[in-house]
């Protein structure tokens, strides 16, 4: 059997109509009609989903031998350190779905998020800039022997004191915030358009 052919042996086999199969894989029913009818072939993620879908091996499924159809029941793993992914397809009630299609979203909240610690920090930094900034006019103006050594104390008070400390803080995890947020929005975005066949 072809790839085509075995997709719609699997799939009646599984007693599964196209739009059931077609949301289990996370394209249109029209795609599986299309690789049903050999008019396309899936890309290579979807032959994974296929595979766990149908429980077959994916050696098998791609392979053009007639021989018996190989279960996909893994060994279990001997390795203490297996890492688990998340399968979206998994998580009840279509919110695996609609992440999927909308993840990008919270892409762009973490930007917001990020955008006002920045803005928190800027302004924290601000006033208090503003604040020790009416120091450097000690009594005596000019003719004060000690107003080279307030202002030096006082700025380096300013600086090194913990709401700086904690200004700075929120500026650079704003900024860290607003870089991870754009690029999880745009990785995301590109995956929900690939996943929309």
């Amino acid at each position: 059997m072809r790839l085509h052919e075995k997709i719609h042996h699997c799939r009646k086999k599984a007693g599964m109509s196209q739009e059931v199969l077609a949301e289990h894989i996370g394209v249109s029913r029209q795609a599986i009609s299309k690789w049903e009818n050999n008019e396309a072939e899936p890309e290579i993620k979807k032959l994974r989903k296929l595979a766990d879908v149908f429980k077959v091996s994916l050696d098998w499924l791609v392979s053009e031998a007639d021989d018996k159809e190989e279960s996909a029941e893994p060994d279990p793993p001997t390795n203490s350190s297996v890492h688990h992914t998340v399968d979206l397809e998994a998580i009840p009630g279509g919110i695996g779905k609609l992440f999927r299609r909308y993840g990008w979203i919270f892409g762009v909240y973490l930007a917001f998020v990020g955008a006002g610690l920045v803005g928190m920090g800027s302004l924290a930094r601000y006033m208090l800039n503003r604040m020790f900034h009416g120091f450097g006019g000690a009594p005596g103006g000019d003719m004060n022997p000690f107003n080279g050594e307030i202002n030096d104390g006082v700025s380096s008070f300013a600086s090194n004191n913990p709401v700086g400390i904690m200004a700075t803080f929120f500026i650079v995890a704003g900024i860290i915030l607003i870089i991870s947020g754009i690029t999880f929005a745009i990785l995301q975005k590109k995956r929900g358009a690939g996943d929309t066949c």
